[in-house]
């Protein structure tokens, strides 16, 4: 779509003018190919008609033109395709581009004009239909196909869509083993992930309810690029915070003290690393280019949640109700202040002799080992 481009831009001038003058639907209509053998032509006009009468009842569907609109007299129309010189050259002309032969075999179009724009989610909508009904209505002879820009677009978008599986338990597996030979435990991996996978759905649906509506759909690309950078920023964060919090934690301190502890050590970093970062993406909101406008708003507010709402109040939360079997099996040192008769046991002995007399020779005393 040219929207995406700046209004200035001369591509979106000149599609703007074409769409005010002429009808930019008209001229990237939704076409339903159909061919066959070129023994078949009786199979292809059989379903090029119920195809053509399906077509004008799909939702969304504006008009439709197939040779059987022509004007051509139905009787003889089979005798007039397979020999068209009968016909005015302005008739042929107008077969011609509806009916022809291909080396082979035999190929039409049925061309479905949408009543909304190529790029609206209602385009997108009428080809979905199509393709759901229209194979099931043509000749086992004969093959159905959808071309045409808006099905080129709805093409693209169901590839992007195929890969998010791949996409995100790539992303995920990597950051799960990562993460599980930095901190030996399996429960922090595992909150790492739902953590990101929550902030990445919230800022989605917040893109959604600002920017998505029937005449525009959020870019197909948007939610991956998203995805894959919120789970690197989400990660930092994360490692940042439970790095502090483990320190502690191995140093001695209680699991409570060494949440809250690692939490406050990290506020300012984590903050500060936030406000720079949703500055950026804000900025990404005056471009001409509607995909970066789109991740601008989703990253900031992910951002946002992430460092306020994930890492402020819900990691916390979780880590202080989880208990301290989320550090997994970990040896501690405990480096706290001795009782008096520890302090005492630690201080130099003076050697003495079997009568107790004081020989002046002092022993050094080993340095105590922590566990």
């Amino acid at each position: 779509s040219a929207d995406i481009l700046p209004s200035d831009d001369s591509a979106r001038i000149g599609m703007e003018r074409i769409k005010q003058d002429i009808g930019v639907r008209e001229m990237f209509p939704v076409q339903v190919v159909l061919s066959a053998d070129r023994d078949q032509a009786d199979a292809l006009l059989r379903s090029t008609t119920e195809v053509a009468s399906y077509a004008r009842t799909a939702p969304g569907a504006d008009k439709v033109q197939a040779v059987t609109s022509l004007g051509l007299p139905a009787a003889s129309l089979p005798k007039t395709l397979a020999d068209p010189s009968g016909l005015g050259a302005a008739e042929r002309a107008a077969l011609g581009q509806l009916w022809t032969l291909d080396g082979d075999r035999l190929v039409t179009r049925v061309v479905v004009t949408p009543g909304a724009d190529p790029d609206s989610s209602a385009a997108h909508h009428l080809v979905d239909d199509l393709r759901d009904h229209l194979t099931d209505r043509a000749d086992s002879a004969v093959t159905v196909r959808l071309a045409g820009a808006t099905a080129t677009g709805s093409d693209f978008d169901d590839l992007v869509l195929r890969s998010v599986p791949l996409v995100v338990a790539s992303v995920a597996l990597l950051s799960f083993l990562i993460l599980l030979f930095a901190f030996r435990s399996v429960l922090l991996p595992l909150l790492a992930l739902a953590f990101n996978i929550a902030v990445v759905g919230a800022s989605l649906g917040f893109l959604a309810l600002v920017s998505g509506n029937d005449d525009h759909s959020i870019n197909s690309v948007t939610p991956l690029m998203l995805f894959a950078v919120m789970f690197g920023l989400s990660m930092d964060y994360m490692v940042i915070m439970i790095s502090r919090m483990r320190e502690s934690y191995l140093g001695g301190l209680s699991h409570r003290e060494s949440v809250l502890g690692g939490l406050a050590r990290t506020a300012g970093l984590v903050n500060g690393a936030a406000a720079i970062m949703v500055a950026v993406f804000a900025s990404f909101t005056s471009a001409q280019i509607s995909i970066v406008r789109e991740l601008g708003i989703s990253l900031a507010v992910a951002v946002v949640l992430d460092a306020l709402v994930i890492r402020r109040l819900v990691m916390p939360a979780t880590l202080l109700l989880v208990g301290d079997r989320i550090w997994g099996r970990h040896r501690r040192t405990a480096p706290r202040a001795a009782a008096p008769e520890q302090a005492a046991a630690l201080r130099p002995a003076s050697a003495t002799d079997d009568e107790g007399a004081d020989t002046g020779e002092h022993l050094p005393l080993a340095e105590p080992t922590l566990r």
